[in-house]
């Protein structure tokens, strides 16, 4: 899917080559690490891509980022991830996540970008109603 503000395709292909992958426990601990230069989580939304979205980020020179967030906030792009939600700016608790929602076994996809970390979490299995029931019933 094609987000909805412009991003730098050439940026977006180069970032491609920074993604690793790691379990989202990665992820906390570098965010709550005192030492960090991690002071945002970014989870990124499926189908948009993680490359493009960090691209938007990475281009620091937009004039209009305010408005580009909010853009991208809109369509449903992005959240973020906070440790306590009674900080996130009143209007804004929609577009945030607790970090310890997410499980620390949860597979994911990240782009180191400080001070930020662009992530995507792996889409779970999807378990089909037969299989579901069979594991209920064991």
């Amino acid at each position: 899917m094609s987000l909805p503000v412009p991003f730098d395709a050439t940026l977006a292909s180069d970032l491609s080559a920074l993604i690793d992958g790691c379990e989202f426990r990665t992820v906390k601990r570098y965010f709550r690490s005192p030492t960090r230069d991690i002071r945002m989580v970014v989870l990124v939304a499926p189908p948009y891509t993680l490359e493009e979205v960090a691209a938007v980020f990475a281009a620091s020179g937009n004039g209009d980022a305010e408005r580009t967030l909010r853009t991208l906030l809109a369509a449903g792009v992005l959240t973020f991830g906070v440790d306590d939600l009674a900080g996130v700016m009143p209007g804004h608790e929609a577009h945030a996540v607790r970090l310890d929602d997410i499980k620390d076994t949860r597979a994911c996809r990240v782009i180191y970008l400080p001070p930020c970390y662009v992530v995507q979490l792996a889409t779970p299995p999807r378990i089909s109603r037969r299989a579901r029931h069979q594991q209920e019933n064991r």
